[in-house]
């Protein structure tokens, strides 16, 4: 069975020229990838008419928003207007085109939502009858390549579906993605082989536990994909559970999208669940070894598989209850982790609650403003309630409105950090806005609950990926008057969240503008005085360039964060005084001086910082000296009389304080003749005279110069011209083109292509550059001389190339090969260093089950003594009931390798038995059998 792979124009253009542009990270965007895995519960409702529903609900704060859902694999598409500021639209998307069943294969199953050039907020919901929860779907520039899972044990009741499981989405073609699951699947891998799988563009893949309970659990799987430039978005949770897991009372499909760990982070507010009775469970998977925690500034111990655990290295998942009487706690880590919150099964009482989880954010990862939904889900009984916590820096909780109105009374302090407060308000059912008018924002997520129903999702996240400490202070926290005296070391300290290719830093001097320090380092520790930058206020700016993650786009803008630094002078004032014999004694900043000389006097600023003024105290002598120069044409005015010609004058006057001074000038007339030279490129021009020129050649203008005098300025202008050269050069089609300045996308023509370097000649002039590319023709298409593989147990295929160098995965390198054995193969055809691959997959054949119609027990000849299943290496799960002819069941196992003696209470039988047997193949397909058995005696 062959997969074409194929894309369409318009996806060419959004995806392979940067569609929607490149912007910070956040959970508000313009296009997004979005899957539903399979629930648990999925035919709880057919009988009353209540199916499995997939949602998406849209909302947006600018009016005149159109939303668009489609899946290009299958040609679904919808679209909604958002007619209204601040307000939603849902869809109910056909099960066929986003609904993922089946585990371990690729499916045509991924949506494409999309609005233009206008920002929206983007949600998810699973329904099925009493089962329901949601997630918040991050857009795809947010996305990386990056993800560890995480979930919860599923309860250990009689379900097939009874697992933890992940979904994996494909934005673009031939994405390589390896998995390497913490627990066995259901689809054949053991825990801890890694393995890698291929998705085309808007393809998904999901992966299921084989089991339930701590076996079962796939939290700590890395998902990571090795593609270039191809992220991928990644849900996981439970096809159906009960929290914790031996609560078999109540159970619910729980998911939610899962974070890059570029996104994680060290600090949380914990927020419980308002309502509840039982208290929550957080769960907390480390992305380094030896990674700590702190609640309340106390050393936290997890629970990891059944252990008490002080630390957990990567990948491992420890959990802990937050009682329903903590509502807030401040938690900690001393390295980057992921941290979910799960809702109990019947947490809030008679009001019910099946169980949900929802991924809590980083305390630094502060949106501004953001438009939410809550949903209009089913109740059996009772009211259903909604609910929005949100945590915000103390300092900004006045600034927080809900729905136009400010909460700010509402917020309570952290009781483990009163640098931050959380509110828990309740909220009607429909669109809301979360806003925070000025401050650092806020984090939030929302959640809902009723009998037997609950859900619970994140409202948005800023997903700013780390900033900097500032003697070892997270520049966010430092006072807003924060300053350092001008001779106190500082040192800068890099707490970003993911690998770069380089991190620099920049301090600008403000007035006057001036570029002070640039340099590439983690650690900066700068010392304002022993450089002579001196005090003033400087911008401090920490810029990430380029994130080395095959999954970042090395032309989105660099991750820049910074403070303006206030470095507060010594006052190390020098002064120089000059006064009459009759001045003294003196006094200076409350110091009495009764004779010339230099003197120091020490003192203290409002920050502390150490003042010295220095004195040199002179008494006027009994004559004066000036020297003074003017221009040529301009006179000076000494005592009484102009003076226009240089030389030396006496006169004398009465000084200040009363004294009789001779005064000696002597005056110095001065002429401003300037010669100036200037290279500009051909094609520019210079301002000079009121003239652009354009030529080269000596030109003459007369101007004020800098002494105020009028000078003639004589201009020698050089014109030089530009730099120009030709390049041969080839590029494989599915490249980037980018050597000699350009940057031509994929699937682009071979052609002559015309660009301007970066480069500039000695005099700054273009150098100009005009390339002639070619593109060689590299393609493969595999085609198969019959498709009845189960009927001939054979088949040739052929690889259809106008290319020589051809490779099978099977070692073969002709055109065509004989397989004789079901899987997947791969013919990779090459040429001038670019290659083209094309797959053939041959499925395993069906399997049956066979049986005897016939045994003879008791005989004890080996012949017949038994009934049983002949071929037991066809099943996956089994299970067989034997009924007498009243329907009594005289005989059920669930074990492939059962035999029956023809034995009811231990006493052999005779006469025709029914039976009806269920099982399920290693393929995944469910079978249901019935049949008769003839006991003879």
């Amino acid at each position: 069975m062959k997969s074409k792979v194929w894309l369409t124009v318009f996806l060419c253009c959004i995806y392979l020229t940067g569609g929607w542009g490149q912007t910070s990270p956040s959970t508000e965007g313009q296009a997004f990838l979005c899957s539903f895995m399979k629930n648990g519960y999925e035919n709880n409702g057919e009988y009353l008419g209540q199916p499995l529903k997939c949602q998406i609900f849209a909302s947006a704060k600018e009016a005149n928003t159109t939303v668009t859902v489609s899946n290009p694999r299958t040609g679904y598409s919808v679209s909604q207007t958002i007619g209204t500021a601040n307000s939603s639209v849902s869809f109910d998307i056909p099960k066929e085109h986003a609904y993922c069943t089946a585990s371990g294969t690729a499916l045509d199953r991924c949506l494409l939502i999309s609005s233009g050039d206008k920002p929206i907020s983007l949600y998810c919901a699973n329904f099925a009858y009493q089962s329901f929860d949601a997630a918040n779907v991050l857009p795809y520039d947010a996305l990386t390549g990056d993800y560890i899972v995480q979930c919860i044990p599923s309860s250990s009741y009689s379900s097939s579906d009874s697992k933890t499981a992940f979904l994996i989405c494909a934005l673009r073609n031939s994405t390589k993605v390896e998995i390497t699951p913490s627990c066995n699947t259901d689809n054949g891998w053991y825990a801890g082989q890694k393995y890698e799988i291929t998705l085309h563009q808007f393809q998904c893949y999901m992966v299921c536990s084989n089991t339930y309970g701590i076996d079962g659990d796939l939290s700590g799987t890395i998902v990571h994909s090795t593609s270039c430039q191809k992220p991928i978005a990644v849900f996981n949770g439970d096809l159906i559970t009960a929290i914790p897991k031996d609560n078999n009372s109540a159970r619910d499909h729980i998911f939610e999208q899962a974070m890059p760990t570029a996104y994680w982070g060290k600090q949380f507010v914990l927020t419980g669940t308002n309502g509840n009775t039982l208290g929550d469970v957080i769960r907390v998977t480390a992305l380094e070894d030896g990674t700590e925690f702190y609640l309340d500034n106390q050393p936290k111990t997890v629970q990891y598989n059944g252990q008490t655990m002080m630390a957990l290295d990567k990948g491992q998942t420890g959990e802990f209850e937050l009682p329903d009487n903590t509502p807030a706690a401040f938690f900690t880590a001393n390295n980057n982790v992921a941290v979910y919150l799960y809702q109990k099964t019947g947490f809030a009482g008679g009001n019910g609650g099946d169980p949900s989880m929802v991924w809590i954010s980083p305390i630094e990862q502060q949106v501004m403003d953001i438009t939410f939904s809550t949903y209009a889900f089913y109740v059996s009984s009772g009211s259903k309630y909604h609910y929005v916590n949100i945590v915000c820096r103390t300092q900004d909780k006045n600034y927080i409105k809900l729905d136009n109105i400010n909460i700010g009374s509402q917020f309570t302090a952290v009781p483990g950090n009163p640098l931050y407060s959380y509110a828990r308000p309740l909220v009607t059912e429909g669109t809301h806005r979360l806003q925070c008018t000025q401050g650092d924002g806020f984090t939030a997520h929302v959640y809902g609950y009723g009998v037997p129903l609950g859900y619970a999702y994140m409202v948005g996240s800023s997903m700013k990926p780390g900033t900097f400490l500032v003697n070892g202070t997270d520049v966010k926290d430092l006072p807003a008057d924060f300053a350092i005296c001008e001779n106190d070391p500082i040192v800068f300290i890099n707490d970003s969240r993911y690998e770069y290719d380089s991190l620099q830093w920049i301090i600008d001097k403000i007035s006057p503008l001036r570029r002070v320090y640039d340099t590439i380092s983690d650690i900066l520790e700068y010392d304002f005085a022993a450089r002579g930058e001196g005090a003033g206020l400087y911008k401090v700016m920490r810029v990430i360039h380029a994130a080395s993650s095959d999954c970042y786009d090395p032309d989105a803008p660099p991750d820049t964060t910074t403070m303006l630094l206030n470095v507060v002078p010594l006052y190390a004032m020098h002064d120089t005084i000059t006064i009459c014999p009759k001045g003294l004694p003196y006094t200076y900043h409350g110091q009495s001086i009764a004779s010339a000389g230099s003197y120091t006097v020490p003192l203290k600023s409002r920050y502390g910082c150490d003042s010295t003024y220095y004195l040199q105290l002179s008494v006027q002598p009994l004559g004066d000296t000036m020297d003074i120069t003017i221009c040529e044409r301009d006179s000076f005015f000494f005592v009484d009389r102009w003076l226009k010609d240089p030389g030396t004058y006496i006169d004398t006057v009465t000084a200040q304080y009363g004294c009789d001074s001779v005064l000696l000038l002597h005056l110095s007339v001065r002429d401003a003749d300037t010669a100036m030279f200037v290279d500009i490129c051909a094609g520019d021009s210079l301002l000079f005279g009121g003239d652009y020129l354009k030529t080269s050649g000596i030109y003459r203008d007369t101007v004020l110069s800098r002494w105020g005098c009028l000078a003639e300025v004589v201009l020698t202008l050089a014109v030089h011209e530009h730099y120009a050269r030709h390049v041969d050069d080839y590029v494989c089609a599915e490249n980037y083109y980018l050597a000699h300045g350009f940057k031509i996308p994929p699937y682009h023509t071979a052609g002559t292509y015309h660009d301007t370097l970066f480069l500039k000649t000695v005099y700054g002039c273009d150098s100009v550059i005009s390339l002639t590319l070619q593109v060689p023709e590299v393609t493969v298409s595999i085609v198969a001389s019959t498709s009845d593989f189960c009927d001939e147990g054979k088949v040739i295929l052929a690889a259809f190339t106008p290319n020589t160098q051809i490779q099978w995965n099977t070692g073969d390198t002709v055109p065509e090969i004989e397989v004789t054995k079901s899987g997947t193969y791969i013919v990779t055809v090459s040429d001038y260093g670019c290659m083209a691959q094309d797959i053939e997959i041959i499925e395993k054949c069906p399997s049956v089950v066979v049986f005897p119609n016939a045994i003879t027990p008791g005989k004890l000849d080996g012949i017949n003594d038994s009934f049983f299943l002949a071929n037991t290496d066809e099943v996956k799960t089994f299970e067989i009931a034997i009924y007498d002819r009243f329907g009594t069941m005289v005989f059920y196992s669930r074990d492939p390798y059962f035999r029956w003696d023809g034995k009811v209470k231990g006493k052999y039988v005779q006469g025709v038995y029914n039976y009806l047997v269920k099982y399920i193949t290693h393929e995944g397909i469910d079978h249901k059998i019935t049949g008769s058995l003839t006991v003879i005696r």
